[in-house]
C-alpha cells in the first residue's frame, strides 16, 4: 500500500473538519507561520491537534510508509496499555481508514491514523545538552531514568525502540515514553520485530527475531551508562558525544575495548559506572542478561559498598592494628625491665605476637567482601604509621623538663635497661624505633608472599582484571594528556584593548 506525501497530508489536515470520519472535533494547531505544527520521521508525520470541545491537545500520527502488520500491532498495543495507569505512558487509539487525503500516490483515499496524547516536553538528549552545566539536574535526570527503567523492566511489555528521541522530559523533570511503533506486548509472542531500533541504541547483533520483553535491556544500560558518565564528568559530552545523541554509538559497540569513552567508564570510580560498563560489554559479547540481572544491577544503589566494601573492614581493623603495634613495641620492654625476662624469651614473645597478627590479617582478608582488593591496614599513611609516630612521645619525655614527671608516673619505662646508663635506654628506644617498622610490617609481607605463591583461582582472576584496568587507566591518562596539549595549542586569547 502506498501513502500520501507529507504535503498532501498537510492540506488534508488544514480541512480536518471535512476529512475526518470520526475525529471531527479535532483541529490543527497552527504555528507562527500559519501552518500546522508538525514533526516528521522515517515512517510518519505527526500533527499537533486540539479538540474544539474539550480543549485537550493530541498528537495525530499519519503514516508515509507501509509497515507489515501495523494495524493489528497497534490494536494489540492499545489493548495492553488501556488498563495500565502510569505517568510514563500516553494513551493511544488506532483508527483505520480515518483520514481522507486527496493524493496522487495511491489508489486509496482514506488512510489510518494514530491518535495519542500530546506531551509538552524536550527529547532526553536535547535536554541533557541544555542542562550540561547544571550538575544537580544531571544527577537528577539520571536518577529519574533509572526509576523509569526499573518500572519498565517490571512490565510484561517492552518499548522496543528506546532512545533519547522517544523519551520526553516535561517541565517538572518527569519522563514520558512516546512512539510505540516497535513495542512488544505478550500478544505478539513469536512474531518478528517490525523495526529493530536505532543503531546507536541497540545491540549490534540484534535482528528482527530478537523481539520479546528483554528488548529494552540493552538500550537501558547504554542510556543509563551515558547519563551516569555525563553526571560525573559533563565535559565528556562535548568531547565524546554527539550533537543529536549521547555518548555511545554503533561504532563503540563494535569495538568497546578500543572505545575512548568505554575505557573511562570501565575505570571510573563514580557510582554504578563500572558495573554498567561490564554489563554492556557482556551484552555486546552475546551473553544473555535477563531482566532480573539488569534490575538487580539498577536496584543496587550504594556503589561504594559494592566496589569498596573492604574500606569498612580496614577502618574497623585500624584500631586493632594500631593497638597491636603498641603491644608489640612496649610489651618486650616491659618484660625486660620489670620481669627481667631473658632476651631470648623476648624475641620468642615478639615472634608469637607477629605470627598472631599475621593469622588475624589472613583470616580477615579471606572474609573480605570485595575479592578484587586485599585489605591494607599497614603503611606510613595508615594506622600503623600513625601509632608509630606516637612512640616519639616517650623519647621527648626523656628530656628535661619532663624527666622527673616521666620517672614518677611511668617508672618501668624510664628505668635504664643496662647498668643504669640513660643513653643505653635511649639507644634501645632508637633501635625499636627503626626496627619496629620492619617488625610490624612482617605480617603484611608474609601476606603478600602467600598471595604471590599460593593464589586461589578467584584471586588470580581478580589480579588479572586489576592489571588490565591498570593498563587501561594508563592509556586514558595518555589520551587525556594529549587532549589537554591539543586544547592548549588551539586556545587563543584576543584582547582588543592591547596597544598594538
Amino acid at each position: 500500500m502506498n501513502y500520501p506525501l507529507i504535503s498532501e497530508y498537510i492540506e488534508a489536515i488544514k480541512s480536518a473538519e471535512d476529512n475526518f470520519k470520526e475525529l471531527t472535533n479535532l483541529r490543527p494547531v497552527l504555528g507562527d507561520d500559519g501552518q500546522p505544527v508538525m514533526t516528521s520521521g522515517n515512517f510518519a508525520v505527526v500533527f499537533k491537534m486540539k479538540d474544539i470541545e474539550t480543549g485537550k491537545l493530541y498528537a495525530l500520527k499519519c503514516f508515509t510508509k507501509e509497515q507489515e502488520g501495523r494495524g493489528e500491532a497497534y490494536h494489540q498495543i492499545e489493548n495492553e496499555l488501556k488498563n495500565i495507569d502510569s505517568p510514563y505512558l500516553i494513551s493511544i487509539s488506532y483508527f483505520n481508514e480515518e483520514l481522507f487525503v486527496d493524493t496522487n500516490q495511491a489508489i486509496e483515499t482514506e488512510f489510518p491514523v494514530l491518535l495519542m496524547d500530546w506531551v509538552e516536553g524536550t527529547p532526553l538528549d536535547k535536554y541533557i545538552h541544555n542542562i550540561i552545566k547544571d550538575g544537580r539536574l544531571l544527577i537528577e535526570i539520571s536518577h529519574r531514568f533509572k526509576e523509569l527503567s526499573i518500572w519498565l523492566l517490571s512490565q510484561p511489555f517492552a518499548h522496543g525502540d528506546l532512545k533519547p528521541d522517544n523519551i520526553l522530559v516535561k517541565k517538572d523533570g518527569s519522563l514520558v515514553l512516546v512512539d510505540y511503533d516497535g513495542m512488544f506486548v505478550p500478544a505478539m509472542h513469536g512474531q518478528k520485530a517490525r523495526e529493530i531500533a536505532s543503531p546507536d541504541y541497540r545491540n549490534p547483533s540484534r535482528t528482527n527475531k530478537d523481539f520479546d520483553k528483554n528488548t529494552d535491556n540493552f538500550p537501558i544500560i547504554s542510556i543509563l551508562l551515558s547519563l551516569e558518565i555525563i553526571a560525573e564528568k559533563s565535559e565528556y559530552l562535548k568531547r565524546f558525544g554527539k550533537e543529536d545523541g549521547l555518548l555511545f554509538s554503533h561504532d563503540d559497540y563494535l569495538n568497546l575495548r578500543g572505545s575512548s569513552i568505554f575505557k573511562r567508564a570501565l575505570t571510573s570510580y563514580a557510582d554504578d559506572i563500572p558495573n554498567l560498563a561490564v554489563m554492556l560489554e557482556r551484552m555486546v559479547n552475546g551473553e544473555q542478561c535477563n531482566i532480573d540481572s539488569v534490575k538487580k544491577l539498577l536496584l543496587t544503589n550504594n556503589w561504594h559498598e559494592r566496589y569498596h566494601p573492604n574500606k569498612e573492614i580496614e577502618r574497623n581493623m585500624s584500631w586493632f592494628v594500631g593497638g597491636y603495634f603498641i603491644l608489640v613495641l612496649f610489651l618486650p620492654l616491659y618484660l625486660r625491665s620489670v620481669i627481667r625476662w631473658h632476651i631470648v624469651m623476648l624475641y620468642v614473645t615478639t615472634l608469637l605476637l607477629i605470627a598472631l597478627m599475621f593469622l588475624v590479617l589472613v583470616f580477615v582478608d579471606r572474609l573480605r567482601p570485595n575479592k578484587n582488593e586485599h585489605i591494607s591496614t599497614i603503611g606510613n599513611d595508615g594506622p600503623a604509621g600513625f601509632f608509630w609516630w606516637i612512640t616519639l612521645i616517650p623519647l621527648l619525655l626523656m628530656a628535661d623538663p619532663f624527666t622527673n614527671w616521666f620517672n614518677y608516673n611511668i617508672p618501668f619505662l624510664s628505668q635504664p635497661l643496662y647498668k643504669d646508663e640513660w643513653y643505653i635506654t635511649a639507644l634501645m628506644w632508637v633501635i625499636w624505633w627503626y626496627s619496629g617498622g620492619a617488625i610490624i610490617s612482617i605480617p603484611e609481607y608474609l601476606l603478600k608472599w602467600r598471595l604471590k605463591h599460593f593464589k586461589t583461582q578467584e584471586e588470580a582472576s581478580a589480579e588479572q582484571i586489576e592489571q588490565e584496568l591498570t593498563t587501561i587507566r594508563t592509556e586514558v591518562k595518555k589520551e587525556d594528556k594529549q587532549w589537554d596539549e591539543r586544547n592548549k595549542r588551539n586556545t587563543y586569547v584576543y584582547n582588543d584593548d592591547l596597544p598594538f
